[in-house]
């Protein structure tokens, strides 16, 4: 077998550990092979992984020119005297979460006690209430995109509620940084509604700003400007997110 790299190849092994009850170790790491055999003594199982630089050669069913791969080179698939291990140190809480995203995108209700006892049930192994909080909190994140793809969706953002409020300013001005795509990349968003604007007329000739920091990956504060209706609530204006 033939893996692009050593993230892949270890992924396989994570998953085969998870499905078969074994606590796979890793022997060596380096820049040119990988060594990884079962932590139980006396157990044969064994793969040995090694990078290979190839004019030709195929991953899957994609052909590669002049690419650098990871083959497995020697195999001992075989476990001798090996039983279910149900206290496994590969059980961690980012492989547990990437198993797990799907299931509790259909189960938003799980708390952790219950989020715990499934895994426990269904994988066969031990985990700590630690774990369980970590696992749950790592799996609901990867429910949502990645930051960054989201902020390549601002443009049809704004296109979409320009088409359905067609009297909106929205404002996206971009930074003079450009991603590995050369695209130009997102730096500061205006909004403000058209029913907002026409409420502003009913409200008290007052204008309020405040701000917040975004607690997010990347940063950033939300600014606002609001005034006062006649109910004396707050009334917003506008909103920008800003760096």
């Amino acid at each position: 077998m033939t893996f692009a790299s050593k993230n892949q190849f270890r992924e396989v092994v994570q998953n085969y550990a998870f499905n078969n009850g074994k606590e796979i170790k890793t022997l060596k790491n380096d820049k040119a092979r990988v060594i990884v055999k079962c932590t139980q003594e006396g157990c044969p199982c064994r793969i040995g992984l090694r990078k290979v630089v190839n004019s030709h050669c195929r991953i899957g069913l994609r052909k590669v020119v002049n690419s650098q791969s990871w083959r497995i080179l020697n195999m001992k698939d075989e476990h001798e005297g090996c039983s279910w291990v149900w206290e496994n140190r590969m059980v961690k809480s980012t492989v547990v979460a990437k198993r797990w995203a799907t299931e509790l995108k259909d189960h938003p209700d799980w708390m952790m006690k219950k989020f715990k006892d499934k895994v426990c049930n269904k994988e066969g192994f031990y985990v700590i209430d630690e774990q369980a909080y970590r696992q749950i909190w790592k799996a609901r994140k990867l429910r949502v995109c990645n930051e960054e793809d989201n902020f390549k969706r601002i443009w049809s953002y704004c296109v979409e509620i320009s088409r359905t409020n067609p009297r909106i300013t929205c404002v996206v001005k971009l930074s003079d940084l450009v991603d590995q795509s050369d695209h130009e990349r997102y730096l500061r968003m205006y909004v403000c509604w058209e029913a907002c604007k026409q409420g502003f007329k009913n409200c008290r000739g007052l204008i309020g700003v405040d701000g917040c920091q975004l607690r997010g990956a990347t940063g950033g504060m939300l600014l606002t400007t609001i005034s006062i209706d006649t109910n004396d609530s707050l009334f917003p204006i506008a909103y920008v997110i800003v760096e």
